[in-house]
């Protein structure tokens, strides 16, 4: 061990002598590297040439170009996550438009999507004139991604903008392997084009179903070697045959399908079972049950749309399968047709096994299954039933259930999902997104994330979004271990030095506040060695924070000494001066959020406010400051594009959340920039108005509406009269449903679809029936009184003893609901003290109703009745989560299927 450790201190100290080199002997080394191969080496080399002083002009075009022979080396090695690391450290090296050549935008086309591109690179498409092997990479990738509407931004790209209409025509056909139609597109595309290549390649593929193998080898030749078809190409011309065959069976007629079809719509079971037979034993001969399951699984549709009854279905199932197999399959279309989805899930899980008899697979197969759960969870915001109250005790285990708790059922059902396969990515990240506001919903999400510290030791995820958890719970110690272990990791990961900033700037504002001034230096000090462009911001805001702070000490602490605005505002314009527009602004709303927390006003509670915290002088003079600067750069929103505009008004991340006041910055633009909205797309307002509607700033959201439905060019006018009424709504100046019924019917069915996304997006901002019509998307809630829980003590009053609990309580509901349909449903205190009298209705109208042995079918269909003619959904719906687990343990099943349903 001895040996070891010396021969480790040799080479250190050799690495670190390698590096003290002057700046330029740096550079000639890192260059000899990168050509000799060793693009590792040339990387530490050329960045110790940075840290030494060197211009990054010089540098960046060969850091860059070293990280992508980099990560081309990587993938090679069949090591993908890394490569795309570093490809994302090479995006911070990208050298300016003029200094970047052909190769290096060829490169970086292959690397990064072209949306990326577009982003990080904006000027490389607009100022130069683009080669044809650029030209065809871009081609390539419209065409693999269809995304038209980056066209204007390749504004210098005139040949690619001459053909793009007949690709884009092309495109759509040939993702849908429609190749005869496609070529027939592209004929008027000339042989010089970028959109020559798909040309060949669908005639090629129509020479290859015609069985034309030569004339397919021709066309393939003519597809360049550096496209992106070019792959596939040279498949097809060495040997066609490589291209496995989809199917070598015997195949089913249409005239068999087709017949299926019939039989199934005129109800005939017993002949749709006899032809399902007969096409299972054609597609799985060895086992026919699992193409009969397959099968039955395509008819899903056709139950949805009501052509198929679920009846039927349960019919056809066990008539064809064996019973194991029937449950399964019977299970499985359920859950995949709920909305909640927790009850078919576990009735799906118990039946798991008949169609995964192999444990590996089987527990795989539950662990989707179960975070698909959540995700249902998570979309059905409509039921109000918890998941514990709705499952029999049994199905607890299956989920992996303890607590009563609504909040913690699906971090609990994450966690259960990631026991049995601890490779699930997908329920990790759900898991780290979950709300996670009690103590114990966080020990959970700790829990999960530290196995999967275990399950992927090379990924750094899990250790930033253990570090956040860490944070919240004030465990900063914690936080710092695992940071440490994220940056051991992946030292070159932006998301890790990123999150190094947060956490130093963390610690800075805890000594800020505890008046330790040369430790806060000695953290942002440090943070200003680490920041990169996405925290440059943030880091220049904490940085004149400090000086505000240092600067008037005796303010701050006795009150004595005053600050100098010009002198802060100075200091700020200078920290400034250099940004970019976009970055200039962000900077500026950051410290302006940082010095108090939104936009200045100078009369009312802001004055109060700031002069409570730090003295009316100190108020007064933040204000000057902001003022000054914001006025300095008001020039800066002309250059702003309507992306940038856009993100300068949305909500800061949660990052943000420990180091600001508020993440809500849209009042402090529109405080000094009201006509920022005007640069805004129409495609990029509705992000916009919801976040100004969480800051409350409902009168600049209805003006910039009301001035775009003025416009003839508004190009989504119903979209935008739909967000007018939720404004008005939310300001209180109208409480009609009319209006949300009139919107909603003259929209089209995808702008519908769009409504009712932005409804539930909106609702979190509303209170009330609105907040409830907007979650459901239902406004004939707004037409329905308030209900007070006098109202229903009244209605139950007796004259003497009140409500009297001996007497059928279901009666008296269902009296209630008869005589006054509209009437919202009780409060759940009321409903409370019904629980027990209600149970023992139930049980007595089963008895009544001679239930006991029915199927659960003709239970549930008496139930439907009940809910629908008799409008007493809410009886249902509002009673029976306050059903606690051992009550509804004690339910007879006929009582269960009665108020559970489905």
């Amino acid at each position: 061990m001895g040996k070891q450790h010396k021969r480790a201190k040799k080479a250190r100290a050799k690495q670190k002598e390698k590096i003290q080199q002057p700046p330029a002997e740096l550079i000639r080394q890192g260059v000899a590297m990168h050509q000799s191969g060793n693009h590792r080496e040339a990387i530490v080399l050329l960045k110790a040439a940075l840290k030494a002083g060197e211009t990054p002009e010089a540098i960046k075009p060969l850091l860059f170009r070293a990280y992508l022979a980099r990560a081309a080396q990587l993938e090679q090695k069949g090591m993908r996550v890394e490569a795309e690391t570093i490809r994302q450290n090479a995006l911070a090296y990208l050298p300016d438009a003029s200094a970047m050549t052909d190769d290096d935008l060829g490169q970086l086309l292959d690397a990064a999507p072209l949306e990326t591109v577009l982003a990080y690179c904006p000027g490389c498409f607009q100022s130069r004139r683009l080669s044809a092997a650029v030209l065809e990479k871009i081609a390539g990738q419209l065409m693999l991604t269809r995304r038209w509407d980056l066209l204007p931004k390749l504004s210098a790209a005139e040949p690619l903008l001459a053909d793009a209409p007949a690709a884009r025509q092309a495109a759509d056909r040939m993702h849908a392997g429609d190749w005869e139609s496609a070529a027939e597109a592209l004929k008027p595309v000339r042989r010089s084009s970028p959109f020559a290549s798909a040309r060949m390649l669908c005639r090629a593929m129509v020479c290859f179903y015609a069985g034309d193998d030569d004339g397919m080898r021709r066309a393939l030749a003519m597809i360049p070697e550096g496209s992106v078809f070019s792959p596939l190409a040279r498949a097809l011309a060495e040997d066609p045959r490589r291209i496995d065959v989809l199917w070598d069976r015997p195949v089913f007629s249409q005239e068999d399908v087709a017949l299926l079809m019939d039989h199934l719509k005129r109800n005939r079971i017993p002949q749709a079972a006899a032809a399902i037979g007969k096409m299972a034993s054609i597609l799985s001969p060895d086992t026919p049950w699992r193409g009969a399951a397959e099968i039955l699984m395509a008819l899903r549709p056709m139950t949805v749309n009501g052509e198929l009854h679920r009846d039927s279905f349960v019919h056809l199932a066990k008539s064809v399968l064996p019973a194991p197999q029937a449950r399964c399959v019977v299970a499985k279309m359920d859950f995949c047709h709920s909305k909640n989805g927790i009850v078919d899930a576990a009735r799906y899980l118990k039946e798991l096994d008949a169609e995964f008899p192999e444990p590996g697979q089987r527990a795989r197969a539950a662990s989707l299954v179960l975070t698909r759960t959540v995700r249902k969870m998570e979309a059905n915001v409509r039921d109000p039933i918890p998941a514990t109250f709705r499952l029999p005790l049994p199905y607890w285990e299956i989920l992996g259930l303890h607590s009563v708790d609504p909040a913690l059922n699906p971090l609990e059902i994450l966690l259960k999902a990631i026991e049995l396969d601890p490779t699930n990515r997908e329920a990790y990240t759900l898991l780290a997104g979950k709300p996670r506001t009690s103590r114990e919903a966080k020990a959970l999400v700790i829990r999960g994330l530290e196995k999967m510290m275990d399950a992927f030791p090379e990924d750094p995820f899990p250790c930033l979004e253990l570090a956040d958890v860490y944070d919240e719970k004030n465990a900063y110690r914690k936080a710092e271990q695992v940071l440490a272990e994220a940056k051991r990791r992946a030292p070159y990961d932006p998301r890790v030095a990123d999150r190094h900033v947060t956490a130093l700037l963390v610690s800075f504002e805890k000594r800020l506040k505890s008046g330790k001034l040369h430790l806060a230096e000695e953290d942002l000090q440090k943070a200003r060695a680490l920041c990169t462009d996405r925290t440059l911001p943030l880091v220049t805001a904490k940085t004149i924070r400090f000086k505000a702070e240092n600067t008037g000490q005796m303010t701050l602490f006795s009150g004595a000494a005053g600050l100098d605005p010009d002198q802060l505002a100075d200091a700020a314009e200078r920290a400034v001066g250099a940004f970019p527009p976009y970055q200039r602004l962000t900077t500026l709303g950051l410290i302006a959020l940082d010095l108090h927390g939104g936009p200045p006003r100078r009369h009312g509670p802001y004055r109060k406010t700031i002069g409570r915290l730090f003295g009316r002088s100190r108020g007064d003079t933040y204000r000057k400051t902001i003022d000054r600067l914001f006025k300095r750069f008001h020039g800066d929103t002309q250059r702003l594009t309507s992306a940038e505009a856009r993100d300068l008004l949305l909500p800061l991340g949660k990052a943000f959340a420990p180091l600001m006041p508020t993440l809500q910055r849209a009042g402090v633009y529109l405080h000094y920039y009201p006509r920022l909205l005007e640069r805004i797309k129409d495609e990029d307002l509705p992000a916009v108005l919801e976040a100004l509607a969480a800051a409350e700033c409902l009168k600049a959201a209805k003006k910039e509406i009301q001035r775009r439905l003025k416009l003839e060019t508004t190009s989504m006018r119903n979209v935008f009269d739909f967000y007018l009424i939720v404004v008005r709504h939310l300001a209180g100046e109208i409480d009609d449903a009319a209006a949300f019924e009139k919107s909603v019917r003259a929209a089209s069915d995808k702008e519908r679809e769009m409504l009712r996304a932005a409804s539930r997006r909106l609702a979190p901002y509303a209170k009330g029936r609105l907040a409830d019509a907007l979650r459901q998307f239902d406004f004939e809630i707004l037409n329905r009184p308030e209900f007070s829980p006098a109202d229903f003590d009244d209605r139950f009053e007796d004259d003497e003893e009140g409500p009297d609990f001996d007497t059928d309580i279901l009666a008296c509901l269902m009296d209630q609901v008869l005589s006054d349909p509209d009437h919202p449903p009780p409060p759940p205190e009321v409903l409370k003290t019904l629980v027990e009298p209600m149970i023992q209705s139930v049980e007595i109208l089963m008895d009544q109703m001679r239930l006991r042995g029915l199927p659960r079918e003709i239970i549930h269909l008496i139930r439907d009745k009940m809910k629908g003619e008799f409008n007493g959904e809410w009886i249902f719906d509002h009673f029976t989560p306050l059903l606690t687990p051992a009550q509804t343990e004690k339910l007879s099943p006929e009582a269960w299927e009665f108020l559970f349903g489905k």
